[in-house]
């Protein structure tokens, strides 16, 4: 007995198997985004405030590369590097109040710190927040 156009067993196979890449994909996109969401959130509890611009300038960006995929979590001012470091830059400023010398006006953050995204990476259970994200 023929199948009908587009219900044949190999057609099934094909439409599970591209519904099942979907879901992945879709539930993974999902899932990074919400972890970069949780460690920045966590992470801006130690960016320094002086206008906000710092902390509204945060972005989470999660795209496919290769076989995988990449989540990369970034403040874009342009003076940001220098307040955050890296493995080879280590800032030594600290946080200072407003009308302190060198800051007459502004916000301030008592518990800002260089390197405020690896405190957010660290303050985050990445296993416990994929694993809830996942679930389908």
């Amino acid at each position: 007995m023929p199948f009908k156009p587009g219900k044949s067993p190999s057609n099934l196979v094909r439409n599970v198997g591209a519904k099942l890449e979907y879901m992945e994909n879709t539930v993974t996109e999902r899932a990074l985004t919400t972890l970069g969401t949780v460690i920045g959130g966590k992470a801006d509890f130690y960016v320094p405030v002086d206008t906000n611009a710092l902390m509204n300038s945060r972005e989470i960006r999660v795209r496919p590369v290769g076989g995988g995929w990449r989540l990369t979590i970034g403040y874009y001012q342009d003076y940001a590097y220098f307040l955050h470091g890296d493995k080879s830059y280590k800032p030594t400023w600290a946080p200072k109040p407003a009308g302190t010398l060198g800051k007459p006006t502004g916000g301030y953050n008592a518990s800002a710190t260089p390197g405020w995204i690896y405190r957010g990476v660290n303050e985050t259970d990445i296993p416990a927040t994929l694993k809830k994200a996942m679930q389908l």
